[in-house]
This record gives structure tokens, sequence and C-alpha cells, in this order.
């Protein structure tokens, strides 16, 4: 994974023990920052990635053979099991290294129960669990919840598996753990037809008054929220096809002090952001 790297102008004023000590405090809380917002990202590209291998199944009806699985049906199998009325629970197996259509690999087992006449319905949920699953050794475990509002409009929330808590998500670059929840709506802005997130641009905005909020892996407590919708457009891909956000802002807290991330208002795949307080850097790869 690539780190955000900021580019900083430090002034120098000699003279001043106690401007020193300030701008060592400050180059500390930005470091913090940049790990906070990278966790962030991460937790939320890990969650997308399940959405996104979700929608697949969703729309193959149960089929192995899908754009974000194995080429062969060696090391994956998903099974289908209809429960009741308009509700199946589909379970999808990873074998160890199963390695995917988009390079990533995936391990253990995902379920997905879906209540609804089909997933692209108004009124269908669907809701997503896990047993002892990972993504490129980066450990997943918590409850991923979808409901279909209709009109294009979906609410997304993720949580530990008491439906409160938070989910968790094992980075294994750095071997630790951070902890993550969002409850947020998104609405297919521009696309195809077919009511599905992964085939189409959108919008995230807030549905409550904290849309992301977590615990890094040095125990410090943030909350993120857009103060306009962020536009995620289908052509703007970091690694491994995740979207970024092209166009919105999104105010991060941590500690006290308030940080805003513009990503702009037009529709440009550069990858720049900039930052509240003079920073800017490169947009980083999710994974």
């Amino acid at each position: 994974m690539n780190l955000i790297r900021l580019s900083i102008v430090v002034v120098l004023i000699s003279g001043s023990l106690f401007i020193g000590c300030k701008k060592a405090d400050d180059n500390l809380f930005s470091t913090k920052y940049q790990n906070m917002m990278r966790e962030n990202a991460l937790s939320q590209a890990a969650f997308d990635d399940v959405l996104k291998v979700a929608e697949n199944i969703l729309l193959n009806n149960g089929d192995a053979k899908m754009e974000t699985m194995a080429d062969s049906l060696d090391c994956y199998a998903i099974d289908t099991v209809v429960t009741g009325p308009n509700k199946k629970t589909y379970t999808a197996t990873f074998t160890s290294n199963c390695t995917s259509y988009d390079g990533k690999v995936r391990e253990g087992k995902m379920f997905f129960d879906l209540e609804g006449t089909n997933y692209n319905t108004t009124g269908a949920v669907l809701k997503i669990t896990f047993e002892n699953y990972s993504i490129d050794l980066n450990k997943i475990a918590g409850m991923m919840v979808v409901t279909n509002n209709g009109n294009g409009v979906f609410n997304v929330k993720v949580t530990d598996n008491s439906g409160v808590g938070y989910a968790s998500l094992y980075i294994n670059s750095i071997s630790k753990s951070v902890q993550w929840r969002t409850y947020h709506n998104r609405l297919i802005s521009a696309g195809n037809s077919d009511n599905i997130i992964i085939n189409n641009e959108y919008q995230i905005s807030a549905a409550t008054a904290t849309t992301f909020e977590g615990v890094t892996s040095d125990n410090k407590y943030y909350y993120a929220n857009p103060s306009t919708p962020l536009q995620l457009n289908y052509g703007c891909t970091a690694v491994g096809a995740l979207r970024y956000p092209v166009i919105g802002t999104l105010e991060y807290g941590m500690e006290g002090i308030l940080r805003t991330v513009n990503y702009g208002d037009a529709i440009v795949c550069d990858k720049t952001v900039k930052m509240s307080f003079g920073e800017a850097y490169s947009f980083f790869d999710l994974y």
C-alpha cells in the first residue's frame, strides 16, 4: 500500500524554542491525521470490495463464474439456499490463496442474506456477514446491511454483528486492527438502469449525524462527515477498480481538531485533493 505523502512547506523561525516545540507537535499531529485518513479509506475500500463481490453474485443469480471471481471453480464455491418466500442465502467460500480476476487474494467465507424479490428492486435488504474472511491478508469482521430504498437510493450500514458496535479490519501491512462503522446513503447519479451500485456512478451523503467513524490502530477516535455529497465516478478508479471521490468535501474530526478534504467541484480523475490547512497530496491507492 502507498502511504499518503504530504508536501509540507516548513518556515524556519530562529530564536524561539516554543515555536520549535509547536512545530514538532504539529508534525506529530499531521502524521496521526495521515494515518487516520488512510485507515478510514482502507476500511471503506475493504467493505466496498465486499459489496462488489456480493453484487456480482446477485447479478448472476448465484452463478460462480463472474468478474470478481477466479477463472476456475478450483478455489471457490457459491451455494444458494432458499430460506423462505423471497428470501435466499448465498454462501461464498474461498479456499486458501484464492486469486481473483482483479488480482486480489480472498480467503474464508461470506454469507449474503437477501430479503426481497431481487436485490435491485425497491425494499430489498441485503445482509452480509463473514467467517474468517480476508482480502489480501486483511481480515474483515462485522456486518454490512444494504437497503434498496428505491429511485436509485441505497442505505449502507456497517457495524459489528450486533448492529450497534464497530466492525473491525486487521491491516496486514502494519499487523494491527482498526475499528470502523458507517451509516450513509448512496444515490446512483448516472450510468446503467440496473440499479446496481458497482455498475454506476453514485454519490455518498449523510444518513445520520455521523457518517463514518472509527478507532485507529493507535487507539484514536475519529469521525468523518461529507459536508457536500461525494461523487464517485465509474471511470475514476484506484488499484483494483475501487473508485475514489472526484467531487465533494469530507470533514474529519479527531482530538477536537477539524480538517476538511476538498475533492474538487468538477469530474477530473487526477486523484489530487487539497486540505483546508494548506497541504496537498496525491490520492493514494486503496490497496
